[in-house]
């Protein structure tokens, strides 16, 4: 059985080149330099991934969790402001899904659920 892979589709709201992943040896041929990124996405939470180049980056961390390549690590920070409205808005849920909307101001109707559902996002 094939693993199935969510894309990610939040917003990047910061990202940060980092240290190589792996150092080269003296006299090895120039090749293309892998480094870490860190990226903040709209939830704030914070990611690691990585890539040759920027776009690279954001490539493999579209691409969807993998403990490997990318992956969280500092969840959302705890937000005793959020709204329904908010995820709906970071999330970018379309005016059409209606039912999507709906189930979310049902299920999600406390503070405490949508910072859970961030978190676990």
């Amino acid at each position: 059985m094939t693993e199935k892979r969510k894309a990610n589709v939040q917003a990047i709201k910061d990202i940060v080149r980092m240290n190589q992943v792996w150092e080269q040896e003296k006299g090895e041929q120039e090749a293309a330099e892998l480094h870490y990124y860190h990226i903040v996405d709209a939830l704030q939470r914070k990611w690691q991934t990585i890539g040759v180049d920027v776009s690279d980056a954001i490539e493999v961390f579209e691409s969807g969790y993998n403990d490997a390549w990318t992956r969280i690590i500092e969840p959302a920070p705890w937000n005793p402001n959020l709204t329904t409205n908010d995820l709906i808005h970071l999330l970018k849920i379309s005016p059409e899904a209606v039912q999507i909307r709906h189930a979310m101001k049902i299920i999600l109707n406390t503070v405490e659920r949508r910072n859970a559902f961030i978190r676990h996002f």
